[in-house]
């Protein structure tokens, strides 16, 4: 028995999959880069079906990102903070407790240059009609990503790892940060996992 959630990323993969080939629309040439800066929700499934959303932050000229979990979303977890610069993470958990760990299949700004689009689809939102397109890539370490991205300015969909099996659903994405001050977390008693 295929479990809920994967079951249901399957279904929308497949239905992405089937509309894109059968739009006809005209690919855009390259693959592109997400804004320097965003903002947005990111709801998160794994294999063991764990869903959960966070606010997303991502200030990619200064090489950081930052989730953060509610108060009450019953996470272990406050924050889950990126330094791109140094490829490293750093997991700071609600008891006080920090872990550092190295970067692995994280998302980055921009897909590599190689990377394949697989379709394009036009999908309806408020009455305005986007091009959706659907890129596929491996990474340095081997895994394997496939992005959605919205065609006229890159911003995220749906973001996927295939190893480990990760989504990342993204919503209500604005390019740009508005309170930087959420950057500025204290690391300093983070320990070392790996």
């Amino acid at each position: 028995m295929i479990p809920r959630m994967t079951s249901f990323a399957c279904v929308l993969f497949m239905v992405i999959d089937y509309l894109g080939k059968s739009s006809g629309h005209t690919s855009p040439t390259k693959p592109c880069c997400w804004p320097s800066k965003l903002t947005g929700t990111m709801t998160v499934t794994t294999p063991e079906m764990h869903l959960f959303s966070v606010t997303f932050r991502a200030d990619f000229d200064q090489g950081r990102s930052l989730d953060m979990s509610g108060e009450d979303s019953g996470l272990p977890f406050r924050f889950h903070y990126r330094d791109y610069k140094n490829k490293r993470r750093f997991l700071m958990f609600r008891d006080g407790t920090c872990q550092e760990y190295a970067m692995e299949n994280e998302y980055v700004q921009c897909m590599p240059d190689d990377a394949k689009l697989v379709n394009t689809l036009q999908v309806t939102e408020n009455g305005n009609v986007r091009d959706l397109h659907s890129w596929s890539f491996t990474v340095p370490n081997g895994g394997y990503q496939t992005r959605l991205v919205y065609g006229d300015n890159c911003h995220p969909f749906i973001y996927r790892l295939e190893d480990p099996m990760i989504g990342y659903k993204f919503e209500n994405v604005v390019p740009r940060v508005d309170d930087y001050s959420v950057f500025d977390v204290d690391l300093s008693g983070c320990v070392k996992a790996d």
